[in-house]
């Protein structure tokens, strides 16, 4: 399976050859895609927190933390605390378990039930 640069390459290389004059667009298309690599900033879940990285971990450790605890106490489902951020979309914590799962952090995926809470809730 391709990744996303990967992809973009390939696209990119079509349509050149379908189209000749866009060569003279080559220098700008790899100053752009220079500039976004190097500079770019791909964490978004930062972007959420105002760049605050110490947040963002923060935040995500705890959300880490609280699915372990309920693996530990072998629950079905918990009530899983998320900072306002995120949202509360229904498909969010299926996404979350589903993530963890795959990554082997947690042994089985677990239903929770999402509460929106202020962020100063995760400085706890």
């Amino acid at each position: 399976m391709l990744g996303g640069g990967a992809a973009i390459a390939i696209s990119i290389g079509y349509i050149l050859t379908l189209h000749r004059k866009i060569w003279i667009c080559i220098p700008l298309i790899l100053y752009v895609m220079i500039t976004t690599t190097i500079f770019g900033n791909y964490k978004q879940s930062i972007s959420y927190y105002g760049g605050n990285t110490e947040l963002c971990y923060l935040v995500n450790n705890n959300i880490i933390e609280q699915y372990k605890q309920a693996e530990y106490m072998g629950l079905k489902e918990f009530i899983l605390h998320v900072p306002e951020a995120l949202g509360n979309y229904d498909f969010t914590a299926d996404r979350i378990s589903n993530t963890l799962y795959k990554h082997g952090i947690i042994n089985k995926r677990i239903q929770a039930i999402m509460v929106v809470e202020p962020i100063d809730y995760f400085y706890k």
